[in-house]
């Protein structure tokens, strides 16, 4: 933000990928509650990191790619961290076509994430700011545009 307001912004705009959707279908997959993904990635972290990588973004090949690992026996919390560095790579390849200042804010359901939040703040190497209400930021701005 510039004077308060954006300056630019990016959003997927093709396909799940790097979405909360993307995050509440590896959920499912993996039988954990969304809202304890992110704490189960900080503890992965904490552990000693992630030797596991995602190499799919696409929804459909990723949950292929949890149940693989899954039959292979791989700590749910360890594969929670690769989809959290997946979605981050994906989050950081769109905020790569801009030039990035010390600070970053995400928005949208996935910023209620800390796991991402925490995957991304590592890629970007900047600070990473989440306003109290993420999934709201985006309706909220259009409306104050919309009020003049």
């Amino acid at each position: 933000m510039r004077g308060g307001f954006v300056k630019d912004f990016v959003m997927n705009d093709r396909c799940a990928a790097g979405t909360g959707r993307f995050l509440e279908i590896m959920a499912q997959a993996l039988e954990v509650p969304l809202e304890e993904m992110g704490r189960e990635s900080l503890r992965a972290r904490r552990a000693g990191g992630v030797a596991i990588r995602i190499s799919n973004t696409c929804t459909v090949f990723a949950e292929s790619e949890v149940v693989s690992l899954l039959t292979q026996r791989k700590p749910r919390r360890e594969i929670i961290l690769a989809l959290h560095e997946a979605v981050a790579d994906r989050i950081a390849g769109m905020a790569g076509r801009f030039p990035l200042g010390r600070e970053v804010t995400l928005s949208g359901g996935v910023a209620k994430n800390r796991g991402v939040a925490d995957c991304l703040d590592r890629r970007l190497g900047v600070r990473i700011n989440i306003p109290p209400e993420p999934r709201i930021v985006g309706a909220l701005g259009a409306a104050i545009l919309a009020g003049g």
